[in-house]
């Protein structure tokens, strides 16, 4: 019988030395640890790696789906690990069946084409957050503004904490947590994005920590929420919603920020979080083509 941490430390270690890069093993750490956690949280916490069946990584599939809250690909990504993960278990003799040739990934959704916001359209997007119902207007206006001047992506944004902002009178920063592994990265705020986390912050009781941005119920606010909220101001606004999606706040962010610093992939590279140039460059190749 092998422990499902003794498992996984040698498949990571199969990893490396197949030659996968660190950004690689970084992610697949982390996925396998919080399947890890939620099997532990299951099946308690000395299970063996045997005991696990078909019915669970089901039940994972749906824990993912329905009460994480994740996006398909998000869910997929973490699904494709663990079927890595128990091919190489069933190969090394350490299970009897390779269970996870039955987990099936989400189907997903054709991506619909984001493009760059105008700046009359950023414009009624802020006018329509400020006219935001039930005190919602300054948490609104708060995550356009972080949108629109960070890049962060839609995971990264809802799981900021009230303690990763630091904001002075004329400096700012926000510690983001990467979807890209378990890294972090600081990035700088200006001073639209002060001012709006500042009434916000000073809106809401944020002397308790926690999530920074929450729901109408006073939870943490989900991707899926965040997207509805965009489609909604997106109408108020009468934005044509055709290309206007969450990717589109990130997409404008980097095309501005190259308008500014001509050829800095490097620089974007760092602010945008990806781990390889190669992602960094679909803006630069965007940008020459329209």
């Amino acid at each position: 019988m092998v422990a499902m941490t003794t498992a996984v430390d040698r498949f990571l270690q199969a990893m490396m030395e197949r030659g996968c890069s660190d950004g690689s093993v970084r992610v697949y750490r982390s996925d396998l640890s919080l399947f890890r956690c939620w099997c532990e949280s299951e099946l308690g916490q000395s299970f063996e790696l045997l005991e696990l069946a078909r019915s669970d990584l089901a039940g994972y599939r749906d824990h993912l789906q329905n009460a994480a809250g994740k996006t398909p690909a998000t869910i997929n990504r973490r699904i494709q690990v663990v079927r890595s993960f128990y091919r190489w278990a069933h190969r090394e003799g350490l299970v009897k069946e390779d269970i996870g040739r039955s987990l099936r990934s989400m189907t997903v959704q054709r991506r619909e084409r984001s493009r760059r916001l105008t700046r009359n359209e950023v414009n009624a997007f802020l006018r329509a957050a400020k006219a935001s119902k039930r005190g919602l207007a300054r948490r609104n206006q708060a995550i356009l503004q972080v949108l629109l001047q960070t890049g962060v992506t839609a995971g990264e944004l809802t799981r900021l904490l009230v303690g990763d902002v630091a904001l002075r009178e004329r400096k700012g920063l926000l510690h983001v947590r990467s979807d890209e592994g378990p890294g972090s990265r600081a990035l700088p705020l200006d001073g639209e994005a002060r001012e709006a986390l500042r009434d916000y912050l000073h809106e809401r009781d944020a002397s308790k920590g926690g999530p920074l941005f929450l729901s109408e119920r006073g939870i943490a606010l989900t991707v899926a929420g965040l997207e509805k909220l965009v489609q909604t101001l997106a109408r108020r606004a009468g934005v044509e919603q055709e290309g206007i999606n969450l990717q589109a706040w990130r997409h404008t962010f980097a095309r501005s920020w190259l308008d500014d610093h001509p050829g800095d992939l490097k620089g974007l590279q760092r602010l945008l979080g990806h781990e390889h140039l190669s992602s960094t460059a679909i803006y630069a190749r965007t940008e020459r083509s329209q």
